[in-house]
């Protein structure tokens, strides 16, 4: 599984998590994925043409248009929209749920790359103070915490949850070093 792979997995398993019944599962599911679709698309263009990992990269950040495709695709812009015509609609209110999950958890998982919610209105970004791919943001143990649905280490019980979640933190967090005087 490559880094696209993982990171819509750990989308999906988080909204698998949070809602993990219903009729209408699979639209909160195709949400949780949808804002990264189009790179993960762009991408596999690029690899379909041969390209390597850093072509990858390149194409999906940096080429016209897909860092725009992207900056859209990760704002509230999407997300309001379908909650503003969302008229009582059960699959799309479960997959504007399954959006805010995967905003949610890129705006507290993003430093350097955060993503702008008011794009192209603002460039406004609040940069988390951890971030799922810098080490030295934390990345290691968040890294961690985002797969753990994934793995099934997470029970539905907020309390037994919560109790895991800080054991995997604290067991996983990067020391900081003390600074002499």
């Amino acid at each position: 599984m490559g880094e696209p792979e993982l990171v819509l997995a750990a989308h999906a398993a988080w909204m698998d998590w949070l809602r993990p019944e219903g009729a209408d599962r699979k639209w909160a599911l195709l949400g949780a994925m949808a804002p990264d679709l189009p790179a993960v698309a762009a991408g596999g263009v690029e690899l379909a043409r041969g390209g390597s990992p850093e072509a990858l990269a390149e194409r999906i950040y940096r080429r016209r248009p897909w860092p725009a495709v992207h900056r859209v695709a990760h704002s509230l812009w999407p997300l309001l929209t379908l909650i503003a015509t969302e008229r009582g609609d059960p699959r799309r209110r479960r997959f504007a749920e399954g959006y805010l999950s995967h905003l949610a958890i890129d705006y507290l998982t993003h430093h350097d790359d955060a993503w702008p919610p008011l794009w192209p209105l603002s460039g406004w970004r609040w940069r988390a103070p951890v971030s799922y791919w810098q080490t030295e943001h934390h990345a290691p143990a968040v890294r961690l915490i985002e797969m753990l649905p994934a793995f099934g280490w997470v029970d539905r019980r907020p309390a037994t949850s919560a109790a895991m979640l800080a054991a995997v933190a604290a067991a996983h967090w990067p020391a900081r070093p003390s600074v002499a005087a």
